[in-house]
């Protein structure tokens, strides 16, 4: 066990329960561990003979003081496991013919349970968030008046944390100070914000993220950085603020690169005023929402409204409506009741502006999580959080979108759609199928669809709907780009196999192969092996032999980098970044 942020406690407990309160394990004290160099500090006593059977459990750590005591619930799983090369991402059942013969109706079986994605991030509201802000001159008033937080520093070669806090009242105390003594530039018309983006996701260290970007309509370039920008990942969702230049009258103003995050990263879009004069409002709107069900837009809203059906799940806590037009003239809402009391279901909204297209998004609150994957069979578990044929090299392939959802949500339909990124008022449909149920006990991804041929097209969205005696139980959107031609190079070692998955080198694993396989006992963190005493190497397969008249040498392999900048001067940018719900040290 390894703690932060705790004041030293005389004595500190842990036990484990079912999900039903039932005492799987009696409460055992931490010692602190001999070995100096270890990760984790404390230790417990091993396991007994008490069973645990497989499922959710939760993990109680009491932390003991004089006269008080401190509780923390952690959630935890129990499953038969082996942790090895052949199987590096979790378990496998001792049997699988007999866990086979053991249901005898017709759900679909998974052959290797994922565990990562039982307790996925995803599936829960953001845990940090993430400021950028491009050193514009024309963005001070909205920088004085808006900010009280923490700040990266990014110059044109790299990128500095200089303050980070997972307290929000000390992150609001020290960032104005920090604000003040930015130095802006004027008629500036370059940004890498791209490289910020990246090094944003490179700091996620507790997701979900959202990320806050700020620019300037002024500034119309953008260094592109490498082919790596293009796979953000769906554990972070950027979104955008563009402030008024006094001369673009086109509310989409934002730069093709920076546009395509926004999208595939299911981020907002949201034009400001040079003269704002609070932001507090949105934020608070926009912290808490999780899901994106209703995204429309319309390029000309001043001849006639924009009308769409807005989507309103039942159960959630509340939705955010966001209208986005020059000159707002009328917005009209009308609830599935056809009245105004905002019951949940299709809702009938509308917008009308005085110039130029509009936009209407709905996004929701809720404690129904839902993720996707995509696979080449149904009964695989672990899954791509990319469209894994954007990859393949020969030709299309039907592959399979895997689903898990929560609260017992069961979604009913996929829609595949092609979007035209000259036109996204004009999406066309492509496909719909079905959704499956699969077996609970051996996937985790417990829903998957119809086999799927994805057309190579630069952008396409999936919905995932569905109702339960008439009610809108799940409606949600999600953007998956696709780079064009196929391009396998973003696969450690550019292999991949016919429906474009990641064939991994030696020691390699997970969706992109960048994750190393530590030879055992060591332990995998943060993209390194920590090796246990007497072992060295990349993944700690090396072991150090001493004897009496000489010790091995350690050779040091240089490390490898996989971003490439250019090395023109480009303008500076300005991180503010980022505070945790819970801790972060960067």
């Amino acid at each position: 066990m390894e703690t932060y942020g705790f004041t030293q406690w005389l004595n500190t407990s842990y036990d484990v329960r079912s999900s039903d309160g039932e005492l799987l394990r009696e409460k055992y004290y931490a010692s602190e561990r001999s070995q100096k160099d270890c990760t984790f500090t404390y230790g417990f006593p091993a396991w007994p003979t008490l069973e645990c059977p497989a499922g959710p459990i939760t993990q109680l750590h009491t932390f003991y003081y004089n006269g008080f005591n401190q509780q923390r619930v952690t959630p935890g799983y129990c499953i038969e496991s082996d942790h090895n090369d052949e199987h590096p991402n979790g378990a496998t059942w001792n049997s699988h013919e007999e866990h086979m013969k053991a249901s005898q109706n017709d759900t679909i079986q998974c052959n290797q349970r994922n565990i990562e994605a039982i307790n996925d991030p995803r599936l829960e509201e953001a845990r940090q968030y993430i400021f950028i802000l491009e050193q514009h001159s024309a963005n001070e008033q909205i920088y004085n008046r808006q900010w009280k937080s923490a700040k990266f520093f990014h110059d044109s070669k790299e990128s500095h944390v200089l303050l980070s806090s997972y307290n929000p009242i000390l992150f609001i105390e020290r960032f104005q100070s920090l604000v003040s003594s930015l130095t802006l530039i004027p008629n500036l018309d370059n940004t890498m914000g791209l490289l910020s983006i990246v090094q944003a996701q490179k700091m996620n260290i507790q997701p979900t993220a959202q990320v806050y970007y700020f620019t300037n309509q002024a500034v119309k370039n953008v260094q592109n950085i490498s082919r790596h920008w293009d796979i953000i990942g769906r554990h972070m969702e950027v979104n955008f603020f563009t402030i008024a230049d006094g001369v673009t009258t086109e509310i989409f103003a934002l730069q093709k690169q920076l546009e395509l995050v926004q999208k595939m990263s299911n981020g907002r879009l949201i034009p400001l005023g040079k003269t704002e004069n609070t932001l507090y409002p949105l934020f608070a709107d926009m912290m808490g929402v999780t899901t994106l069900t209703t995204d429309n837009e319309q390029y000309n809203c001043h001849d006639a409204p924009l009308k769409i059906n807005g989507y309103s799940e039942d159960g959630a806590e509340y939705s955010v409506i966001q209208v986005i037009g020059t000159g707002l003239k009328t917005v009209s809402m009308q609830d599935s009741n056809e009245s105004n009391i905002f019951a949940s279901g299709v809702w009938k909204l509308s917008a009308l502006v005085t110039s130029g297209g509009c936009q209407i998004t709905v996004r929701q609150k809720t404690s129904i999580g839902m993720i996707l994957g995509f696979t080449s069979s149904d009964n695989d578990d672990i899954a791509s959080t990319q469209i894994i044929s954007q990859r393949s090299l020969s030709g299309l392939h039907p592959i399979y979108s895997l689903l898990k959802t929560t609260g017992e949500v069961t979604p009913t339909n996929l829609e595949l759609q092609i979007v035209n990124r000259k036109r996204y008022d004009q999406p066309q449909s492509y496909s719909n199928s079905t959704i499956t149920p699969r077996d609970a006990n051996s996937c985790t991804y417990n829903f998957v669809s119809e086999s799927l041929v994805v057309p190579k097209n630069e952008l396409v969205t999936i919905t995932v709907s569905g109702f339960d005696f008439g009610k809108l139980v799940l409606h949600r959107i999600f953007y998956y780009y696709q780079h064009l031609p196929a391009d396998p190079s973003v696969c450690h070692g550019g292999q991949v196999d016919q429906f474009g998955q990641c064939i991994c080198p030696e020691r390699y694993t997970e969706e992109y192969c960048w994750d190393r396989i530590c030879q055992q006992p060591a332990i995998y963190s943060y993209g390194m092996c920590s090796c246990f005493p007497g072992f060295y190497g990349d993944f700690c397969e090396i072991e150090l032999h001493i004897n009496d008249t000489a010790v091995s040498q350690v050779t040091h392999i240089p490390e490898e980098t996989t971003t490439c900048f250019s090395q023109q001067t480009f303008s500076l940018l300005v991180i503010i970044a980022t505070f945790c719900l819970y801790f972060v040290l960067i």
